[in-house]
């Protein structure tokens, strides 16, 4: 009985890990497709995550 909460547990981890790495690159991604620096904005969305996604979308389009 404990082993399978201990599988369970580990899957729902990494489901957690994989969408945290998931949603910095989606960052990192709409950052560049701004004109700003891919490599950059993937450290803040795996620091700051969800929050850091909101930000791209009000910065300004640097692809003139």
């Amino acid at each position: 009985m404990f082993e399978v909460l201990g599988i369970l547990n580990a899957l729902i981890l990494l489901w957690i890990v994989a969408g945290w790495i998931a949603v910095a690159f989606y960052t990192a991604t709409v950052a560049s497709a701004r004109g700003y620096r891919f490599g950059w904005w993937l450290i803040g969305g795996l620091v700051f995550s969800l929050v850091a996604l909101i930000a791209p979308a009000g910065l300004p389009d640097r692809r003139k």
